[in-house]
């Protein structure tokens, strides 16, 4: 892999042959599971609450092994479950691709704009589904009874509904843990890390940080489990007409909708956990593996060293069933300069003849040049508006009208300020109509910019450090604090940045929003607060430990 203008410069200088330049060890963005593919996922499900707002369900779907269709599908006597993790794998995905389709058509929820999920597998456990739903009901009124008519964190009477409190005790019931068992797997530091037993709670509220609280009433009703009889405050949040329909743990939970949620995209598409091999490496003194013939990171070794691979993951991999989706899809627009885009190529192929096909050379943003040549129509929309009135032909590399519409989201690829004429080129492409060509997006109030920085200063785009304002509020929708910490400093360093004390008072909030729940953790309350300026103390602490590996004093 390797871009237009670096391959052309390689031929200028003798090299034709495909092994003698390009990264070789690279896991593309089309690798399922790999590290680009769910980093491209994570932006795709921003770009879909960046039109939409903030999700209003997260919902966790677990297999249940007494499945009917499970337990009748093994003929061979002796067998258990787990030992035909074909059917398994199989039954899982028929009963999650039907409880999307119940969630999409509004049968569970209500109607609903948008969906998105990912499957996981536990080491040693069940596969399970992560589901991220936004609904079209109005929420930003929100009221106890509108969270109740679809979470429950109560034991149902079991005189009024025998079947919901049969599935509840079954699925449902947390533990028990604490004092109860000390050993169970949800203790961490001799606290449940799940927080149960929850408090009695007499309505559902939303608490100051967002999170809501149920409706856990102190009533007569208990389910025995180890010999114990526990009651509503060991209960796990469900939907009761899913429970009944799937007969499965179905965790519902009604999302958090402050600063907070990009935390919960990240954990959906997290990726398989490389944790533990990353430690083991650091305490080995290992590197990360490194290809010497190409001097850079070799990507697949990477992915091959740190990944655990279950029989569930294996059985779903070969059967080739969706590990992630999202509806509506959201289109990936590129962002390059002139000659720039990266192609791939055979390590066999004579590099002459690549960079004499003009078909690699087309992309999105070179063809949505010629569109706006050849259709006047077309110049009435920014390169980010165009896939809502065009579609993308992969086959031809062109640009087609529409004849139906449908939902399309679309987003540019994210381009940190350090790369300078490419960040100010992506700044354009966000304003500018029916560009022709590169040479016409410098191109402003008569006169030919010869930068694409300039063109954006005569148009009005920089200036009293807004320019840096609007990247790290683009980035701040999808970076967790740690990533906006690293941008921050990097800003301030190698970008232009008139007033270094204003921007931090614009953005220290953000900068710091995981820093009160790493103390809640360490201290084991979730309710600990701290003061303002407790927090700000500690984030630039953590600020001057970056500042001092790049180098700055």
């Amino acid at each position: 892999m390797e871009s237009i203008q670096s391959i052309s410069d390689a031929v200028n200088r003798g090299c034709i042959d495909g092994n003698e330049m390009g990264k070789l060890t690279v896991l593309p963005p089309s690798f399922t599971g790999g590290r680009r593919y769910m980093i491209q996922n994570y932006h795709d499900a921003i770009a879909i609450c960046r039109e939409y707002g903030p999700p209003d369900f997260f919902v966790t779907f677990t297999c249940n092994p007494k499945w009917l269709e499970i337990v009748e599908g093994i003929l061979e006597a002796g067998q258990r479950p787990t030992d035909r993790t074909d059917i398994i794998v199989t039954v899982f995905n028929m009963k999650l691709e039907e409880l999307l389709d119940d969630i999409r058509k509004g049968h569970a929820f209500g109607p609903c704009d948008a969906v998105l999920h990912t499957v996981e597998f536990q080491k040693r456990g069940l596969p399970h589904g992560h589901i991220i739903l936004w609904t079209s009901t109005d929420t930003l009124q929100l009221t106890p009874t509108l969270i109740d008519s679809f979470v429950s964190a109560q034991i149902p009477d079991p005189k009024i509904d025998p079947l919901g409190y049969a599935l509840v005790s079954e699925h449902m019931v947390h533990g028990p843990c604490g004092k109860y068992n000390v050993s169970c797997p949800c203790m961490k530091n001799g606290k449940c890390s799940k927080f149960f037993p929850k408090r009695y709670q007499e309505e559902t509220c939303v608490d100051a940080d967002g999170f809501a609280i149920y409706k856990c009433c102190q009533n007569d009703l208990y389910i025995d489990k180890g010999g114990l009889q526990l009651d509503n405050k060991w209960v796990v949040p469900h939907n009761i007409s899913l429970l009944k329909k799937y007969q499965a743990h179905i965790n519902v939970e009604w999302c958090n909708k402050t600063t907070f949620v990009n935390y919960l995209f990240k954990y959906v598409t997290k990726g398989a956990d490389c944790s533990k091999v990353y430690l083991q490496r650091v305490r080995n003194a290992e590197d990360t593996p490194y290809d010497k013939e190409t001097e850079t990171v070799n990507e697949i070794k990477e992915y091959l060293d740190c990944r655990y691979i279950c029989e569930q993951d294996t059985c779903w991999r070969v059967f080739g069933f969706d590990i992630h989706r999202h509806y509506p899809s959201v289109e990936r627009m590129p962002v390059h300069l002139p000659n720039d885009n990266f192609i791939t190529f055979s390590a066999k192929a004579k590099m002459d003849r690549v960079l004499s096909q003009e078909f690699l050379r087309k992309t999105m943003l070179t063809e949505w040049f010629i569109a706006n040549q050849l259709h006047p129509e077309a110049r009435e929309l920014t390169y980010c508006q165009f896939p809502s009135k065009w579609r993308w032909e992969a086959k031809s590399r062109s640009w087609e009208k529409r004849c139906h519409h449908r939902p399309k989201i679309c987003r540019l690829g994210y381009v940190h300020p350090s790369a300078v004429e490419r960040f100010y080129l992506r700044m354009l492409l966000l304003v500018v109509k029916g560009a022709l060509s590169f040479t016409d997006l410098r191109y402003h109030n008569g006169i030919q910019h010869p930068t694409f920085k300039e063109a954006c200063r005569s148009r009005g785009l920089l200036g009293d450090d807004q320019e840096w304002y609007n990247a790290f509020d683009e980035a701040a929708a999808g970076a967790t604090s740690a990533q906006l910490q690293n941008l921050f400093v990097t800003m301030i360093l190698f970008c232009e940045v008139g007033d270094e004390y204003a921007f931090f008072e614009k953005v220290w909030r953000l900068l710091a929003d995981d820093i009160q729940y790493q103390f809640r953790d360490i201290v084991g309350h979730k309710n600990y607060q701290m003061l303002d300026s407790h927090i700000r103390d500690y984030l630039l602490d953590e600020l001057s430990t970056i500042f001092a590996k790049s180098g700055s004093k």
